[in-house]
């Protein structure tokens, strides 16, 4: 029931949990510096965890700064039910064994695209302890339709299973998330083990139907747009995906992976289903209601048990 924000300390975390465990935050407010809709003026990280047991952290609003959630060597960490927008970067999770993200809400990203801000809403990599491992991703929504690219959930570890076995990411669970954007990497993992991703729903946006494509802004506010995917690649990535929508799918053919139940919906006018034949009320513009993903009982997708079902993140209130 706290309000936490107005700075920073020499590490740029607004609030920060380093040696410490069993530590819940919940029902607060984590905030950058000015509360004016525009992360451009803020800085700084929500919350910053090291080297963290047992954290949970439920049911926040986190409001403009520029990275929310940064996660790094630490243990059985839990981020559910929480509201980020008006953000620059989401959350960078580090080297997290145990961890699980579910049934958030992210919206109003806005990056500095002239900086070469790289956003991301969940971002995943691994440093000298290792690698991200026994991750649940369930439930989220990732609502990034405006004019910017945002990718949804991005990482991976090493390409080489040999050299370093520690840095590879593994058992990683992607389930009944839906991603609504226009940047490349919808759902995307390179150097995942025993990777399942299943039942989710990765859409573009109206910003990727925009013909011709849109560049960059000469202020960096808005950028370029790409057909979002759902890839796994890396050698000798595996695990199963199956039973998801997408706008566009990379699953090298020689990786130890199993497809199926998957289905190519219409982007951009080529190949694929049309939005209409799969959802009652297809989404349209920058920020559509969660009930426009519902997939129809009726069409092909829904009677194949196709896209994202357990939605518990479009529950959450938009962005004020």
């Amino acid at each position: 029931g706290l309000e936490i924000g107005g700075g920073f300390d020499e590490r740029g975390r607004v609030l920060r949990i380093e040696n410490s465990g069993n530590i819940r935050v919940s029902d607060s407010l984590i905030r950058g510096q000015v509360m004016n809709n525009d992360a451009w003026d803020d800085g700084g990280i929500g919350i910053g965890l090291r080297n963290a047991d047992k954290v949970d952290i439920r049911n926040n609003r986190f409001r403009e700064v520029k990275v929310a959630i940064s996660a790094g060597s630490s243990r059985d960490i839990r981020v559910t039910g929480n509201s980020f927008a008006y953000i620059r970067e989401g959350m960078n999770w580090v080297a997290v064994d145990g961890g699980v993200i579910r049934c958030n809400r992210f919206s109003h990203f806005q990056p500095n695209y002239a900086k070469k801000e790289h956003p991301d809403a969940l971002q995943f990599w691994q440093n000298n302890d290792g690698s991200a491992n026994n991750t649940l991703i369930e439930g989220n929504f990732f609502s990034l339709g405006g004019p910017r690219a945002v990718h949804g959930i991005f990482g991976g570890g090493t390409q080489s299973a040999e050299k370093d076995p520690k840095f590879r990411m593994r058992n990683t669970t992607i389930r009944d998330n839906i991603y609504y954007g226009s940047a490349l990497h919808g759902i995307s993992l390179g150097g995942a083990e025993n990777t399942v991703v299943e039942r989710n729903t990765v859409i573009g946006s109206d910003h990727t139907e925009t013909l011709p494509a849109p560049v960059r802004s000469a202020d960096g506010r808005d950028s370029a747009a790409l057909v979002p995917k759902i890839r796994i690649v890396g050698t000798n990535s595996s695990g199963r995906i199956v039973g998801n929508i997408a706008s566009s799918f990379t699953i090298p053919p020689e990786l130890p992976i199993e497809a199926g139940n998957n289905l190519t919906a219409q982007v951009r006018g080529g190949k694929g289903v049309p939005l209409k034949k799969i959802f009652l009320n297809p989404p349209t513009g920058p920020n559509p209601p969660p009930e426009a993903f519902l997939v129809n009982p009726a069409s092909a997708a829904g009677k194949a048990g196709q896209g994202a079902r357990l939605v518990c993140g479009a529950e959450l209130p938009p962005a004020p």
